[in-house]
C-alpha cells in the first residue's frame, strides 16, 4: 500500500501551527474527512482516541458505529462510543444534534478534540452564513482552533482526502442527509457552479473567511468595555457603541451562555435584541434561551426549570444540597409567604424581576423554605443548602442554609 506523503506533511505542519496537544481525541463520524484525519494522525506517530457519536436517528447508525470501531481497532487506537438520546422531531433536529454532539465532546476528559472539517466545508459555511445575513463574525466561519476544538484539515479539499483514502485503502460512509439538507445543495450544486465560473472559488471563500476572522478578532477586542463584572452587557454602553461593536457584544453574551450554537443566530435575532428598551423586556432565542434586560444589564438566560427532587442536584441556576430528598420549584403566581406576596418579598430581598422565576422554593413534608428569606427556627428536620454559582450572565447568589 502506497502512503501519500504530501498531504501528511501538510497535516503535520497544520497540527504544529495549531499546537495540537496530547492527549488528543479525534471525532470520527465515518465520513471520509474524519476517517482520513484519524488515519493521518496515526501515520504521524500520534495515538489519538477515536470518538464516535451514535445519534440513533437512522437505520444505518449501528453499522456506522461498528465501522468506526473497526477503523480504531485496525489502527490500534483507543475507541469511545457515545450514544445520544435525541427527540426525532425533525423541527430543529440538525441544530439540536449538533449541540448535543459538541456537549458530548466537551464532557470528555481534558485534551484537544480534532475535527475533520475541510476546505470545502469552510466554503459551504461561508455561503450558508452569507445567505443568513452574517457579518464578519459569522463569515469568519469555522476557526482552526476554538478552545479545545481543533480543525487541522481546513487546508485540504474533499477531493484530496478522497484520493488519499482510496490510495490508503480506507473505507468510509456517506451520510445520505448530506444531499437533502441545504448544505447538500451548497455542496453539490452551488459550489460546483461557482467553481465552473471561477476556478478556485472554494479556496477563495476559505481565504475570505480567514481574513474576516482576523478582522473580527481585532473588533472583538473592543467589546471588553461593554461587559459587566457579573457576566452581562451594559445596556447604556451598548446603546452608545457603533453597530459592529453592538453585534459583537451581543454575540459574545449569547455565545458565553449558549455555546458555539450562538453563531447560528440570524440577523433578525441581533436586531431584535437591540430593540429591548425597558427592564424585564425579553427576546426568545432558538433553543429556549432568552435575552433579558435586567435594569441596565442585558443577560442571556436558559428556560425556567421544571420542578425537581433529590438530595444533591442542580435546579436551574441553583445548586441544592440536602441531608435527605427535597423538592425544588419556581414560585407560583400569587403565592404567599408569611401572609405577604412572595414576589414582593423577593423584590424587597433584592431578587431582580428576571431572576424570580429561577428562584427556588424548597419543599419537604409540608414545609416550605425560600432561600434568602426568613424561616422560623426549627430544631428538627434536615439541613438544606442552596447556592447560585456565578456564571455566564448570572451573578452569584447565596449560599443560604436552613433546616426544614
Amino acid at each position: 500500500m502506497s502512503v501519500p506523503t504530501d498531504l501528511l506533511e501538510r497535516l503535520a505542519g497544520s497540527c504544529a501551527a495549531l499546537s495540537l496537544g496530547e492527549p488528543v481525541y479525534v471525532a470520527v463520524s465515518g465520513g471520509v474527512d474524519s476517517t482520513v484525519l484519524a488515519w493521518g494522525l496515526h501515520q504521524l506517530g500520534r495515538k489519538p482516541t477515536v470518538v464516535h457519536v451514535h445519534h440513533g436517528l437512522r437505520a444505518a447508525s449501528d453499522a456506522e458505529a461498528d465501522q468506526v470501531k473497526a477503523l480504531a481497532e485496525g489502527l490500534g487506537l483507543p475507541f469511545i462510543l457515545i450514544r445520544l438520546q435525541l427527540d426525532p422531531d425533525p423541527v430543529g433536529l440538525a441544530a439540536r444534534a449538533r449541540a448535543a454532539r459538541y456537549a458530548a465532546f466537551d464532557a470528555l476528559p481534558p485534551g484537544d478534540v480534532a475535527l475533520g472539517h475541510h476546505l470545502d466545508d469552510q466554503a459551504e459555511t461561508v455561503l450558508d452564513r452569507l445567505a443568513r445575513g452574517a457579518g464578519a463574525r459569522g463569515l469568519g466561519a469555522m476557526r482552526p482552533r476554538r478552545g479545545r476544538f481543533v480543525r487541522p484539515l481546513l487546508f485540504a479539499h474533499r477531493a484530496e482526502l478522497e484520493a488519499l483514502a482510496r490510495d490508503a485503502g480506507l473505507v468510509w460512509v456517506e451520510d445520505p442527509s448530506n444531499r437533502t439538507r441545504s448544505r447538500g445543495a451548497l455542496r453539490h450544486q452551488v459550489l460546483p457552479a461557482l467553481e465552473a465560473l471561477r476556478a478556485g472559488a472554494a479556496a477563495g471563500l476559505a481565504r475570505s473567511a480567514a481574513l474576516l476572522a482576523e478582522d473580527d478578532a481585532l473588533l472583538s477586542a473592543l467589546v471588553e468595555p461593554l461587559l459587566t463584572s457579573d457576566g452581562g452587557v451594559s445596556y447604556a454602553r451598548l446603546s452608545a457603541a457603533p453597530p459592529p461593536i453592538q453585534r459583537r457584544a451581543l454575540l459574545r453574551l449569547m455565545e458565553s451562555a449558549r455555546g458555539e450554537g450562538a453563531l447560528e443566530l440570524s440577523a433578525r435575532h441581533i436586531d431584535g435584541a437591540l430593540r429591548l428598551d425597558h427592564p424585564g423586556a425579553s427576546l426568545t432565542l432558538p433553543g429556549g434561551f432568552s435575552l433579558v434586560l435586567d435594569d441596565d444589564t442585558l443577560r442571556c438566560l436558559p428556560p425556567a426549570p421544571s420542578p425537581a427532587e433529590g438530595a444533591v442536584f442542580t435546579w436551574g441556576l441553583w445548586r441544592v444540597e440536602a441531608e435527605a430528598p427535597v423538592r425544588a420549584r419556581s414560585p407560583e403566581p400569587g403565592e404567599q409567604l408569611g401572609g405577604q406576596d412572595l414576589a414582593e418579598r423577593l423584590r424587597a430581598a433584592g431578587v431582580s424581576r428576571i431572576f424570580r422565576r429561577y428562584h427556588p422554593v424548597i419543599e419537604r413534608e409540608g414545609q416550605r423554605w425560600v432561600p434568602g428569606l426568613t424561616l422560623s427556627p426549627s430544631s428538627r428536620g434536615v439541613r438544606v443548602r442552596c447556592e447560585r454559582p456565578a456564571g455566564p450572565s448570572v451573578p452569584g447568589g447565596g449560599p443560604f442554609e436552613a433546616t426544614i
